[in-house]
């Protein structure tokens, strides 16, 4: 893996990423740059994606069926210091249009297997400014490290019925 530059929260000038203390920015610059071998964002380096419909004609209406399939292999993120599972998510639509596709009305369920995985993952701890209960030097506000970790998680299986007009 090659070492690169990337903005991210240095609070010494070390480029070393910190999670306390105050961000330092180095004078004439917008952001603190650190030194890291692992990618920017917490996503992995391929991700799959396929949509197919099946569709035929009964008179003056047409049926259809309709699949998505998306697909996120298991990666490990040194930035968050987190190995993320796989994950495949399967959504179905059924349901009927006019043949000009004037009109369309649908049924669907999104997350099929109702399979529950964490999409993302912060890097360091949550923290909240505390200027009422722990004063911090010269008046400062002291942060108040919660010991929780920030997570993304996809949403539970979802029914519903969706109808299109085209005016």
């Amino acid at each position: 893996m090659t070492t690169r530059w990337s903005p991210c929260r240095d609070s010494n000038g070390d480029g070393i990423p910190d999670t306390a203390g105050q961000p330092a920015v180095p004078i004439g610059q917008q952001v603190a740059f650190c030194q890291t071998n692992d990618r920017l964002a917490n996503i992995p380096r391929f991700a799959l994606s396929a949509n197919s419909e099946l569709r035929f004609s009964v008179g003056r209406l047409q049926p259809f069926l309709r699949a998505l399939l998306n697909y996120r292999p298991g990666f490990y993120s040194e930035t968050a210091d987190y190995r993320y599972k796989a994950i495949t998510n399967v959504n179905l639509f059924a349901g009927i249009r006019s043949p000009d596709a004037g009109w369309e009305l649908t049924a669907f369920v999104k997350n099929l297997f109702n399979t529950t995985q964490i999409t993302s993952a912060s890097s360091a701890e949550l923290q909240v400014a505390t200027r009422f209960l722990v004063p911090g030097p010269a008046g400062n506000p002291a942060p108040f490290r919660s010991g929780y970790t920030a997570v993304s998680v996809n949403p539970p299986r979802e029914f519903g019925l969706t109808a299109n007009y085209r005016f």
